[in-house]
């Protein structure tokens, strides 16, 4: 009988641990997609603006500046997440 409670226990244990780790995944997968998304987003607006109207020559160079920005975040985001896993 002892065995059988001590078998009930690590399972439950093993259920527990299982629950947290997908817990955990669920907010990583959360937290990169907001770490991604937002710089898309700022990208996206952007280059939507400089395609709403002719605009003068410093606007464009700031949105292509801030395009490279976030697409550097992007990048700097990509390398760090192949480092981990790899």
């Amino acid at each position: 009988m002892i065995e059988i409670k001590e078998l009930i226990e690590a399972f439950n244990e093993m259920i527990t641990r299982l629950d947290d780790g997908v817990k955990t995944l669920d907010r990583f997968n959360s937290d990169l997609s907001h770490e991604i998304n937002t710089p898309l987003t700022v990208i996206k607006g952007e280059l939507e603006l400089c395609l709403k109207q002719k605009r003068d020559e410093n606007f464009y160079k700031e949105a292509i500046s801030k395009a490279l920005q976030q697409t550097n975040q992007i990048r700097q985001l990509t390398n760090s997440l192949l480092n981990v896993f790899w």
